[in-house]
């Protein structure tokens, strides 16, 4: 009997030596990734998040922890935007790649989509407003009531979209295609690269900033768009703003690059995984998403992933069971007294 309490602290040093490593810098506890689903796109809202994947993957984080919600659909989800707690939108394709929509209310359901289209991006401006785009240069618009189809200039696939005011909306997407909306009508933006243009943000009218396939990076200075430096060749898929001197971009390999109002740069990024998609709050907290379920969150000081609970429940069982058969073996060979 003199062994158990030696038997309950190995036990514990065990368990913390599973559970310290996967806290934070600020202690706090690190959360699980409940899918292996690609996620494709992430969004913030309040305090909460959410993120959309692979097979209609819907994930929320409610200030807790990331959880799967029910989804109607098991077409790929590749764009999602939040308005607020209530109200959003994501869209994708099946599997005979034709656009889907789907809203939150509360409740994510299946809306009424105009086109057949692939749908790889949604960006709304409010409730009554709002855009979705995708494959052969496809823009549909929400006016409150329904989507409908618009007239472009272009047949390439549109990979993202962004919104400044209700005359001023950028699309973008393969063979360097930029086009803009001036509220009247949209018009091809003269493009300093023929790369696949993955995601564009616009911090307003005169700024704003395109992350590209091929590592490349272009701005906009309210005239026109230009070339930029960037540290890296990795494919880049997306790219988030806070200001006109803070802002990310994620790609391939788990590449990450920061803003300082001056030049990118490369920050070390705890995954090899591919990032399809970041979004930050402020500068001290975002996420980035992106392969086999690959979730991880900025705290100002580093990003900190979030393990697929595929991954960490093995491991603590195998610990567990361990540590018991450990227990079990020393209760039987006790040790002989001198």
């Amino acid at each position: 009997m003199r062994l158990l309490p030696k038997i309950i602290i190995f036990i514990i040093l065990i368990t913390l030596s599973v559970t310290i490593p996967l806290a934070k810098a600020d202690f706090s506890i690190l959360w699980t990734s409940p899918t292996t689903q690609d996620l494709q796109a992430v969004h913030t809202v309040g305090i909460g998040a959410w993120a959309v994947g692979k097979n209609g993957t819907i994930l929320q984080f409610a200030a807790i922890d990331w959880s799967i919600r029910t989804s109607p659909t098991k077409a790929d989800l590749y764009s999602i935007h939040m308005l607020n707690d209530s109200y959003g939108w994501a869209v994708g394709l099946d599997a005979d790649w034709k656009g889907v929509i789907i809203r939150y209310n509360g409740t994510w359901y299946n809306q009424t989509c105009p086109t057949n289209a692939s749908l790889t991006a949604v960006r709304m401006h409010n409730a009554t407003y709002g855009y979705a785009g995708g494959w052969g240069g496809t823009i549909i618009r929400w006016n409150g009531t329904n989507w409908y189809e618009m007239t472009t200039p272009t047949s390439w696939w549109l990979r993202s979209l962004h919104i400044t005011s209700p005359d001023d909306v950028w699309a973008v997407g393969d063979a360097g295609t930029i086009i803009h909306w001036n509220g009247t009508a949209w018009a091809t933006i003269p493009s300093p690269t023929t790369a696949t243009l993955r995601s564009v943000f616009m911090i307003n009218a005169t700024d704003g900033w395109i992350a590209c396939f091929d590592g490349g990076i272009i701005r906009w200075n309210g005239i026109t768009w230009n070339n930029y430096t960037s540290p890296t060749t990795a494919q880049l898929h997306s790219v988030h703003m806070v200001n006109s001197t803070y802002g990310w971009i994620a790609g391939h390999g788990g590449t990450t690059l920061r803003w300082d109002g001056t030049s990118w740069t490369n920050v070390t990024s705890p995954t090899s995984a591919t990032l399809y998609s970041i979004f930050m709050v402020n500068a001290i907290n975002g996420w980035a998403v992106g392969s086999g379920g690959t979730i991880i969150q900025w705290n100002g000081t580093q990003w900190i992933p979030e393990f697929p609970a595929t991954t960490l429940l093995p491991l603590l069982m195998i610990l567990t069971l361990a540590s018991l058969l450990l227990a079990k073996r020393l209760q039987r060979n006790p040790k002989p007294k001198a």
